[in-house]
């Protein structure tokens, strides 16, 4: 779906809003993705605008790191030029405003990318033009969004080391055990459940991201910035008083242990040592 609205009135009162997906893209939420088999359809929601002006552009997995550079881009550059797309199509669609409700105008995915699996950039915009003075204009950017015509599913797990990447199938949820999974420079094959584990690397890059391909079908999971994480061990305290309510001037007999957490390896409680130096402190209710 290609949302996120905004309506506001103009000086004579009317409202003029179009769809306006980049914030949301900007941060992550960039893809549709619609199973092959059903009446694939992008939706852009307007108010009171007679019609939205449609572009597709033809788009492959290889194109993810420079759709996000131009969003990057877009959000300090609202003149950021597009990439070197392939146009596909450029219609302008008549829409009915229904007063102050929001319309809703269908955009034909699979149809125009011949009912095969495959990718786009769609991107709605109002025929008007509004100043970038005004209010307006920034509520009517266009609506842009990566959309993906596909059967494949893709989830992902991520803890401080690896990345599991699980695909099922769309159309029903089986399991598919016979994807190739790239994840930056590393290729592997879905196993017996349908998962492919990658390591994660040092550093995240931003414009990371996973594609699954079966024959001509393939998807990709966008923000797929994921890095190792620094896990150390800690010391774990559990500490109890003879009772919790006490008079001025009476003594309070305080019992504890501590435990080390061995977070970096097994995630077991050990003794902290023979050896080891324990400190504390107590402080009252006003941190005295």
């Amino acid at each position: 779906w290609i949302t996120d609205v905004a309506a506001s009135l103009d000086d004579g009162g009317a409202v003029r809003s179009v769809s306006n997906a980049l914030r949301c893209l900007a941060i992550g939420i960039a893809d549709a993705v619609f199973p092959e088999s059903l009446t694939s359809n992008g939706g852009a929601l307007s108010i009171s605008h007679d019609e939205l002006r449609v572009k597709v552009y033809r788009v492959s997995p290889a194109d993810w790191p420079g759709f996000v550079k131009y969003f990057d881009n877009r959000e300090s550059n609202p003149d950021a030029p597009l990439p070197g797309w392939t146009e596909f199509s450029d219609t302008t669609v008549v829409v009915s405003p229904d007063g102050l409700r929001w319309d809703e105008t269908f955009v034909p995915v699979a149809e125009l990318l011949g009912g095969a699996p495959g990718h786009a950039v769609v991107i709605v915009e109002s025929t008007r033009r509004f100043a970038k003075d005004s209010s307006l204009y920034w509520q009517n950017r266009p609506s842009v969004s990566w959309v993906q015509n596909t059967t494949i599913g893709i989830d992902a797990m991520v803890d401080n080391g690896k990345a599991l990447v699980w695909t099922t199938d769309l159309r029903d949820g089986s399991l598919i055990t016979d994807a190739t999974v790239s994840y930056r420079t590393d290729q592997k094959a879905t196993d017996a459940d349908g998962v492919a584990t990658f390591d994660l690397p040092a550093t995240f890059e931003p414009s990371a991201y996973v594609m699954a391909s079966r024959g001509d079908d393939s998807a990709i999971l966008g923000s797929a910035y994921w890095s190792k994480g620094i896990v150390t061990d800690q010391a774990r305290w559990h500490s109890l008083t003879d009772r919790g309510t006490y008079r001025p001037g009476e003594t309070a007999q305080v019992k504890g242990w501590v435990r080390r957490f061995t977070a970096s390896t097994d995630g077991q409680l050990r003794l902290i040592g023979d050896d080891a130096v324990v400190a504390w402190f107590v402080n009252d209710a006003q941190g005295v």
